[in-house]
């Protein structure tokens, strides 16, 4: 009898265990799957979007109209996530969600804005290490409402790959033009203000997605919101937030773009038109599928994580672009590169043992979120 017990408690530990370590192995794999199209759609954005503000490349008379194009990657973006939930509404979508991804929407054309102004006020390359400070920025909202706790293990990783990507983008040497020293201070004002909105943008996402009534209750007071009954899906924000961001952003790209767009659709030919059409669904697809992987990790990891993750891309890009058009890196590439490597790992080992502890509660919780 005693022994029938004993047997069939091991049988159940060691399925527990199977089910337990299945679970992990395909959760880090999806994981893995979605930093791909994260980094890929990323990638794609970005050199479509580069060729498109130069015209050459795609011999096209120049498009330098960023905030046009914001408004019209989100209007894509919103209409495939419409397209891809089936049309239907989600049954729990009220006034405090909508209200939630209104602010997540503002400060989303908040950070673009920003960022647009300090990219013509900075170098590239200045502006690129400015960005990789964002990670810090979300760990202090975290910490502000409480979501995160502080660890020296996360501000020494995030702290290192601040500085190899300041190594990196050294290494590439100095834009051709220098920036006029009276536009500095407001390029670098411009340029660390986005990344506070982009701080304060992540953790409401995180509680948009994850849900968490404990999280909520940290900012009720903040944003006189009600705690969120559910968490949503990567597919729902996109649908609430994307059109959101457009609707902040498109009074100003007509107040400041709307006269040079409409000159140059008069002054371009009917194939330019229909090239520029291609050209913008080709890079509005690419928002969505940039946007649905990073609220998907947000999910399934945490802000802080995604933001960690946005440095290290930001380091293969340039990388991975010396090595693909023959550049020549120096060795400080090649030593902030192997820095920020190291402020990963080291970043990972401490985010493993957090998962270690909160998977199995995880996994629970996520087969009945939509």
């Amino acid at each position: 009898m005693h022994f029938a017990m004993l047997w069939r408690r091991l049988v159940s530990m060691i399925s527990e265990n199977r089910y337990t370590h299945f679970a992990r192995v395909n959760r880090n794999l999806w994981i893995i799957l979605l930093v791909t199209c994260w980094f890929g759609s990323s990638s794609l954005a970005v050199l479509t979007t580069k060729a498109l503000f130069s015209g050459a490349a795609l011999r096209l008379p120049r498009f330098p109209f960023g905030l046009t194009l914001t408004a019209t990657n989100n209007v894509v973006a919103s209409l495939l996530a419409a397209i891809v939930s089936d049309g239907t509404r989600d049954h729990d979508v009220n006034s405090n969600v909508v209200q939630i991804a209104s602010v997540i929407g503002a400060a989303t054309a908040v950070e673009i804005g920003l960022s647009n102004i300090a990219l013509n006020l900075l170098t590239v390359s200045f502006s690129t290490v400015l960005k990789g400070m964002a990670p810090f920025f979300v760990l202090g909202w975290g910490l502000a409402l409480k979501m995160h706790s502080l660890h020296f293990g996360t501000v020494l990783s995030l702290l290192a790959m601040v500085v190899g990507l300041s190594l990196v983008v050294a290494g590439q040497g100095e834009d051709a033009s220098p920036v006029p020293s009276r536009f500095f201070q407001a390029g670098l004002l411009a340029q660390m203000l986005s990344a506070v909105f982009s701080g304060f943008r992540w953790m409401l996402t995180q509680i948009f997605i994850k849900g968490e009534p404990i999280l909520n209750e940290r900012i009720k007071a903040l944003l006189m919101l009600r705690p969120l009954s559910r968490g949503l899906s990567a597919v729902e924000t996109v649908k609430l937030v994307s059109p959101f961001t457009c609707f902040w952003v498109l009074p100003f790209a007509l107040f400041l773009e709307g006269t040079s767009v409409f000159a140059w659709v008069h002054g371009a030919s009917f194939e330019e038109g229909v090239k520029l059409l291609v050209v913008l669904i080709t890079i509005g697809v690419s928002v969505y599928v940039l946007l649905w992987s990073e609220y998907e990790l947000v999910r399934l990891t945490s802000s802080l994580t995604v933001s960690a993750g946005f440095v290290l891309k930001e380091v293969l890009t340039v990388f991975a672009g010396g090595v693909i058009f023959r550049d020549r890196l120096s060795f400080l590439t090649y030593a902030g590169f192997i820095i920020v490597q190291g402020g990963v790992l080291v970043y990972g080992v401490q985010r493993h043992k957090t998962l270690e502890e909160r998977i199995p509660t995880e996994l629970t919780s996520d087969d009945n979120r939509v």
